[in-house]
């Protein structure tokens, strides 16, 4: 106990003599002074960030709830250019794909390389189309386009 006092006065009196040093001293405490207030700043600078995130996440999870933060479009032509840029955004090749919407119905014409492809198209354009029904037409190299199939046939 008495080393630990000890020691604790030895670490007052350097710092005593460190501030109150009368060429340096007022220098010190005026550096000391303003990195202190700094630290200060920076901490209420970051609380305020933080909350602002904060509320920020709240107001999102709101919106959320009531429905709201997705896209919701009523013309088909508006809805059509979104899901075009939800495919190109897509790691799927589209550019053969065309995207029709009318009538609360969203048609996808088009040929895909592979069926995993055409899986993943109708799996993006379902989860962004909303209440929207989905028709596929999309058909692969070797097969002749389903709208097709009648007309060939006969």
């Amino acid at each position: 106990m008495i080393k630990l006092r000890r020691t604790a006065c030895i670490l007052v009196g350097a710092a005593g003599m460190y501030f109150f040093d009368p060429a340096m001293g007022k220098r010190r405490r005026a550096f000391a002074r303003d990195k202190v207030r700094s630290q200060l700043a920076s901490r209420r600078r970051r609380m305020r960030r933080q909350s602002a995130m904060e509320q920020g996440r709240r107001r999102r999870e709101m919106i959320e709830r009531s429905g709201g933060g997705g896209f919701h479009r009523d013309d088909n032509r508006s809805v059509a250019e979104h899901l075009h840029d939800v495919l190109r955004q897509a790691d799927v090749p589209t550019t053969d794909v065309t995207v029709e919407v009318a009538d609360n119905v969203v048609r996808l014409r088009g040929q895909v390389r592979t069926n995993e492809d055409r899986s993943r198209v109708l799996a993006v354009v379902g989860a962004q189309s909303g209440d929207r029904e989905v028709e596929s037409m999309l058909h692969l190299p070797t097969e002749p386009a389903p709208n097709k199939l009648a007309s060939r046939r006969a």
